[in-house]
């Protein structure tokens, strides 16, 4: 089994405490760095390179999204999770847009941040209950908006394979899951998932679960 090792930066020594104990009892994770800032961080994400990095969004004056640039330069497939105080939908939004593969509002349940961690390290988005609750309400809010009929013409323009890929992705599985599910590798899955965001013209899993809803797939 491949260890995961991993980075916290939270200004909050007894929050770091607390993260360390949840992570270390998981085979799969080692904390291997710890940062209260800015600079420290960069330091030591640049001498251990971490494959996952736990994030705080409030690193006093500072905002934790602006290492998340720095450290994919560093180092390009490092998995981000941000973990935040805030349940608020532009927050969630600045967190991917910063490039944040995954968000988890902080006093969730330990199962629910070693989830986000693991989703994370391979390479996935990840959103807890919480995040993913406002997104969709946030959807549903703007949006009575209907879909354009460009919309429309790019979703069907994809496959009937890369359809029923993009509603099994929007429902929350895996590419590991859907492989499973439909016969055939992840990797597969991943080349489909590829194909369907540049038909889409889509960037990140927000986009997919915007236009879902938008065109009416997206299970309740």
């Amino acid at each position: 089994m491949k260890k995961y090792n991993v980075m916290l930066v939270d200004d909050h020594p007894f929050l770091r405490a607390g993260l360390r104990e949840v992570i270390k009892d998981n085979k799969m994770f080692e904390v291997v760095s710890e940062a209260s800032d800015i600079s420290e961080a960069i330091e030591e994400f640049n001498e251990k390179q971490p494959d996952v990095v736990v994030l705080d969004i409030n690193l006093g004056n500072e905002s934790g999204l602006d290492l998340i640039q720095p450290f994919r330069d560093l180092k390009n497939s490092v998995g981000i999770l941000v973990l935040s105080m805030y349940e608020d939908y532009e927050y969630l939004r600045k967190a991917f847009a910063a490039g944040a593969n995954g968000f988890v509002v902080k006093g969730s349940e330990t199962d629910v941040v070693l989830s986000g961690i693991a989703k994370v390290a391979a390479g996935e988005y990840y959103l807890g209950a919480k995040m993913t609750e406002i997104l969709i309400k946030r959807m549903l809010d703007k949006g009575g908006a209907e879909s354009s009929e460009e919309e429309n013409d790019r979703y069907e323009s994809l496959t009937d394979r890369e359809q029923q890929i993009f509603r099994l992705l929007v429902n929350g599985l895996t590419s590991k899951q859907i492989g499973k599910e439909l016969f055939i590798s992840s990797k597969t899955v991943d080349n489909h998932k590829s194909k369907i965001m540049s038909k889409l013209e889509i960037h990140n899993s927000v986009g997919l679960f915007r236009l879902a809803t938008k065109i009416g797939i997206l299970d309740s």
